[in-house]
């Protein structure tokens, strides 16, 4: 019986192994410190809109101001970020940024979970392992868990009906098909659009192997998709018919396409590649190089190919995509940490067998061992966040009448307002603020004369209004 229960124990180390280093690994770069640093990018935005969300009851129609709704993303992501930091943080200081970034953590290792079982498929134990490895430190991709990131959100659906798709052909093709179907809706009701990508991508993959009468997979998940996504456009559609498709196709696809929001140039994310990839990136283009040559890498064709095509079809789309930023080529990492894996395990560095095998687990112990020793140390590894926010929310709690005004401040950053248990503020529109009102803005040199300035630290000016 004891060697019975050894055994047992040994056999579930050796399947749960693959999937359990590789996120291990990503918790020891991702956890210690998490709540350092600042509301950047998006994150003070979609953490008031979901906080508020939750704090309203209205989950499916976000807002910002209590009469302006916010279409330019769905919901799904933001509503859960929203749930954290209602159950658990209720009203949130700067401080507390950890609460708004555990759920991108957890959904980073889900990610790096779903490229794991992806590559199951085709690949075996090691291989599939130090795919997992390779996204794990991966420098663009990990640095993504400091903040809310949609992107991320989206990267594990897509990567979970990649892993769907990628078995459907073999067998179960109906179940399978509508399942990452499924997982593609959810990632169109996390970004506009985007989620088609993956089934586009996977037809291209159908088509490279040769095998024309599966597309009707592709089909189905299509189906599936539409049918998971398609509720909530319409309910938004039927409740707001003047509001809903202007702001959620113009400002979220018209204008990034445009060039209108972050213009760069086409081979931006190849310079990106190039500066931060590393050394990861030595072993993704040794993989494609070897897939070129030998028509296969390890003892798989299909499974190589089928990253190559997604990798190399992101990259492709955002490169032509006017509007660029970092977070977009999570997609392109996540198919070169497949090659790379694969190459590491299967290509001409054998050797690379026995270190997944034998130290491995060494490496990650040691890992965790000094990742909390790091956690437990005053270091700080991110900037902190502008004082002068802390004393304008400081005055602003010494008048709690006074009406609170912005002027020129990004509703990423009026999202501090929420999270700080205010309302959002009013903008400064036509008409002057009546005395007594405070205004803050950010960035500015110069006040009307009707104003005497109460804080001027960092990039953060509240002024009250002292005369008409």
């Amino acid at each position: 019986m004891g060697h019975d229960w050894i055994r047992f124990w040994v056999r579930f180390w050796v399947r749960v192994r693959v999937y359990l280093i590789p996120i291990v690994l990503l918790g020891c770069l991702t956890l210690p410190h998490l709540d350092q640093g600042d509301w950047r990018t998006d994150t003070g935005r979609y953490a008031g809109v979901g906080l508020q969300a939750w704090q309203d009851g209205e989950l499916l129609t976000l807002r910002t101001h209590a009469e302006a709704t916010y279409f330019k993303k769905p919901p799904l992501a933001i509503v859960a970020h929203g749930w954290v930091l209602y159950a658990f943080g209720g009203e949130v200081h700067v401080d507390d940024l950890s609460l708004a970034r555990l759920p991108t953590v957890l959904v980073a290792m889900g990610a790096v979970g779903a490229l794991v079982w992806s590559m199951r498929a085709f690949h075996g134990r090691n291989a599939s392992m130090l795919g997992g490895v390779v996204l794990a430190t991966t420098y663009e991709y990990f640095r993504r868990t400091r903040e809310i990131s949609l992107d991320m959100w989206q990267l594990m659906f897509m990567l979970i009906a990649l892993g769907l798709l990628a078995r459907a052909v073999g067998g179960r093709g109906v179940v399978r098909s509508l399942l990452a179907g499924a997982l593609v809706g959810l990632a169109l009701l996390t970004k506009p659009l985007v989620g088609l990508v993956a089934l586009v991508l996977c037809a291209a993959w159908l088509l490279a192997i040769g095998r024309v009468r599966r597309l009707w997979i592709v089909a189905l998940a299509l189906g599936a998709a539409l049918l998971v996504a398609t509720p909530w456009h319409a309910l938004m559609h039927v409740r707001y018919p003047d509001t809903f498709l202007g702001e959620y196709f113009g400002a979220e696809v018209v204008d990034r396409a445009a060039g209108q929001i972050a213009s760069r140039p086409w081979w931006y994310y190849l310079e990106q590649l190039g500066r931060t990839h590393w050394p990861w990136l030595l072993f993704a283009a040794g993989g494609l190089v070897w897939l070129a040559v030998k028509g296969r890498l390890g003892r798989s064709r299909a499974g190589p190919l089928l990253a190559a095509v997604w990798s190399g079809g992101w990259l492709v789309l955002i490169s032509v995509f006017p509007d660029k930023a970092p977070r977009y080529a999570l997609p392109v990492y996540a198919g070169l940490a497949w090659i790379a894996g694969v190459f590491l395990a299967a290509g001409p560095l054998q050797g690379a067998r026995s270190i997944g095998r034998r130290l491995t687990l060494p490496l990650t112990g040691a890992a965790v061992v000094g990742a909390v020793v790091f956690a437990l140390l005053p270091v700080r590894v991110q900037a902190p966040p502008d004082p002068g926010w802390e004393a304008a929310f400081g005055e602003i709690a010494a008048r709690p009448g006074a009406a609170v005004y912005v002027e020129r401040v990004n509703t990423n950053e009026q999202g501090r307002f929420v999270l700080r248990g205010l309302a959002w503020p009013a903008e400064v529109g036509g008409s002057p603020p009546e005395i007594g009102s405070l205004v803050l803005r950010t960035d500015e040199e110069e006040l009307p004369g009707r104003e005497r300035v109460l804080v001027a630290e960092g990039r953060v000016l509240l002024s009250e209004v002292i005369r008409e």
